[in-house]
Order: structure tokens, then sequence, then C-alpha cells
């Protein structure tokens, strides 16, 4: 499962929230979309791939449970959008203490 994510300080000139839909029109390929802009944390998908509603709700859930710290924020949001897309075993790694 293709999967793009973005990092980046919290900086007006990303543009806020459209950060997200923009990094999917520049990739201009089918997956999942996850963006760190400073605290927030948001994320697209591809109906393909993923509803976009479930991508969405992921990273909230995923903002909530693990308080604002990025690499479990991501970590789990990997975790969840592996399990629901059938995406299991490694993840990469390289997250927080988990990995």
């Amino acid at each position: 499962m293709p999967f793009y994510v973005a990092v980046l300080p919290d900086d007006p000139a990303y543009g806020g929230e459209r950060i997200v839909d923009r990094l999917r029109v520049a990739v201009a390929r089918p997956g999942v979309y996850a963006v760190a802009l400073g605290s927030s944390f948001g994320a697209a998908s591809d109906a393909s791939v993923l509803p976009g509603h479930v991508s969405q709700a992921l990273a909230r859930q995923n903002l909530g449970r693990h308080h604002g710290t990025l690499p479990a924020v991501l970590d789990g949001f990997v975790a969840d959008v592996a399990a629901r897309t059938g995406g299991g075993g490694d993840h990469g790694g390289g997250f927080g203490d988990g990995g």
C-alpha cells in the first residue's frame, strides 16, 4: 500500500489544512497521505486504498490517543492503517520505542 508522510514545521507558508490535498496533487498516485504540520496532524486517502473518512478518523484518534507525541502518533497511525488495509507485517520501525 502506498503511504506518503510529510512532517513540516508550523508555518503558514505551507497552507494549513490544505497541505494534505496539495501533497496528494503533487504526488499524483493513489495511497494514504499523512501530514504533521507543527502540532496538527491530518490524513487523506484515495478510496481505492482506504475510504477518506477512515483515514481522517484514524488521524484524529491517534492524535488524541498519543497527546501530540509525534513519533507515537505516526507509529500508531501507520499501524492502524496497515491493520485496516491488510498491510500487516513490518511497518519500517523508526518511530518511538515500538519500532
